[in-house]
């Protein structure tokens, strides 16, 4: 009756992975009606291992302003210098570290979190968050031409469109 026809094997189509939605360590305005300036360095340290542990890795520029946030204050130089005092306190007491300019929580672990959310333009994503997510967008062993992979790395960081910044920080 013939030979058996082998089914030719495809590989399934290729599905945009889905990132968690990046979380912003909230409690803005919990501490109005205090001067943060007066603050202990203990108890603004609590709050920053906290917004680092709740967004790690996380910018040095985003905690001192979401600590900041947390007082109902803007980040001039004297309270951001009294919160970067209460950040190196924080890696002392080995809550966090602190590596170039992202601070990280004691579990350093990068995973992708799309920004479709918030206002954290690309520039301020830590290089390993980008290896992460060029690694899910490549784990199911499709492959890219680099233009290509560009634009599923930024879709799924959650950004519309790749600006300069955005496509130098994730070439890098």
């Amino acid at each position: 009756s013939g030979v058996p026809v082998q089914p030719l094997i495809t590989e399934p189509p290729y599905v945009r992975p889905v990132a968690a939605a990046y979380i912003v360590a909230s409690a803005a305005g919990q501490y109005v009606g205090t001067d943060l300036l007066e603050t202990p360095i203990s108890s603004i340290a609590r709050v920053v291992s906290h917004v680092i542990t709740v967004e790690s890795p996380v910018h040095v520029t985003d905690v001192v302003s979401r600590v900041a946030g947390m007082w109902e204050s803007r980040a001039g130089s004297r309270i951001s210098a009294r919160i970067m005092e209460a950040l190196r306190a924080t890696c002392m007491a080995g809550l966090a570290s602190r590596r170039g300019d992202y601070c990280w929580s004691t579990s350093e672990d990068a995973v992708p979190r799309s920004r479709a959310a918030v206002k954290i333009p690309g520039e301020r994503i830590a290089p390993e968050e980008y290896d992460a997510t060029i690694q899910l967008v490549l784990g199911n062993g499709h492959g890219f031409a680099r233009s290509q992979l560009m634009t599923e790395v930024r879709a799924v960081l959650g950004f519309g469109r790749t600006g300069p910044a955005l496509e130098e920080a994730i070439a890098s």
